[in-house]
């Protein structure tokens, strides 16, 4: 299978999925020249050490996190990206889906369809500026 003048080979993500308590949601910030949306939510797993695991939210996903608050346990399926800038290597947990566990149905709960064969494409910023 192909997709026009690109092989398939390389498009498609792991996804992954997590379990654990909302610590921290942000608000929505708007970066760069064209104001693009940015949410960061951090999930807190404890087992024998306790890890944190801050995700980000961006575009239309952003809307993800409605609903849920800090201290909510929850399920997040994700896709671990990475990308470079200047020199400079950057990680980063995007989630497709989150939904409460404990029989908790908060409003803002989301089930997005996984972006499997997507290209993501840099967009265009000044050198000042960091790409996400």
């Amino acid at each position: 299978m192909t997709i026009p003048n690109r092989p398939l080979i390389g498009l498609i993500k792991a996804m992954f999925e997590i379990k654990g308590t909302i610590h921290h949601i942000s608000e929505v910030e708007y970066k760069g020249q064209k104001q693009f949306a940015v949410r960061l939510f951090v999930l807190k797993n404890e087992g024998q050490y306790t890890d944190y695991y801050p995700f980000e939210l961006t575009g239309d996903k952003t809307s993800l996190a409605d609903g849920f608050e800090v201290g909510q346990e929850v399920q997040v399926n994700f896709h671990v990206r990475g990308r470079e800038w200047q020199g400079r290597w950057f990680t980063s947990l995007s989630p497709f889906k989150i939904e409460g566990l404990k029989g908790e149905a908060p409003s803002g709960s989301r089930d997005e369809p996984p972006i499997d064969n997507v290209i993501y494409e840099a967009e265009t910023q000044g050198d000042d500026e960091v790409p996400f």
